[in-house]
């Protein structure tokens, strides 16, 4: 396998392997991209309600309510930063629901957490380059590759 990525929805990779590989994504990459964004905007309780939370259903709901709050903020502060925090809470809140045993989709979960650190590249430029939102989230396709591969390895050794 060359591009771990590309198997994460074909039944090939190991459900142990795919469910560590989804909670490294929520967990350590796309929840700090939230949360960073939700600062950024001035969303601070969300933010910080957020990198506490440790069970999906919550963080659907924080999410979820931060993208609300972030709809209702923007009519006082300004389009850009809130409709990236309103967009990223919402893609949050997608990303949590991949996750729970129901509606399981690693490929889905993995797709969100790059889009989350998308918005967080962006919100870093203080919402004035674009470019840097694609980047970053190629950037963290990269990072999941990576972490996909790390697993796997583990994985093999585990088997011998």
């Amino acid at each position: 396998m060359t591009n771990f990525l590309e198997y994460l929805s074909k039944d090939t990779l190991p459900d142990s392997l795919l469910r560590e590989f989804v909670e490294w994504c929520i967990w350590e990459q796309a929840r700090p991209a939230l949360v960073n964004i939700l600062k950024r905007t001035g969303l601070d309780d969300y933010a910080r309600n957020l990198s506490l939370v440790d069970d999906l259903s919550t963080f659907s709901q924080l999410s979820e309510a931060a993208g609300k709050s972030a709809n209702e903020a923007r009519k006082k502060t300004g389009p850009l930063g809130l409709s990236s925090a309103e967009a990223a809470s919402f893609i949050g809140s997608k990303m949590a629901t991949s996750a729970m045993e129901e509606n399981f989709d690693a490929e889905g979960v993995a797709f969100f957490a790059a889009q989350l650190c998308g918005w967080d590249g962006f919100a870093k430029t203080s919402f004035s380059d674009g470019k840097s939102k694609l980047d970053t989230e190629e950037e963290a396709r990269k990072q999941q590759e990576a972490k996909l591969r790390e697993l796997w390895a583990e994985h093999e050794k585990k088997e011998k």
